[in-house]
């Protein structure tokens, strides 16, 4: 997992089935996109930072994206979204 910084927005790149994925915190969502190429096609649907395990949201907010509680977090989102066809 890595992060890149991209309009002022923090992107935490995940990689899972062989592409790679990225994770921005807008707000109180969270956004899917599926890196391709340079470009990036970010997903209508959001997760709410909410929904997330207390320890990986206290990664979140404290700018630690690559904490172990946050990466487990994300990459069972990012399963969850390929598994439903994303």
């Amino acid at each position: 997992m890595s992060e890149s910084a991209s309009n002022g927005k923090v992107e935490i790149s995940v990689r899972a089935s062989n592409q790679t994925y990225l994770v921005r915190q807008d707000g109180s969502e969270l956004r899917i996109g599926r890196q391709a190429g340079e470009t990036v096609l970010w997903q209508d649907e959001t997760v709410p930072v909410a929904d997330l395990p207390d320890a990986a949201r206290n990664d979140l907010e404290t700018g630690q994206t690559d904490g172990p509680e946050l990466q487990r977090a994300l990459e069972a989102i990012i399963q969850a979204f390929v598994q439903r066809g994303g």
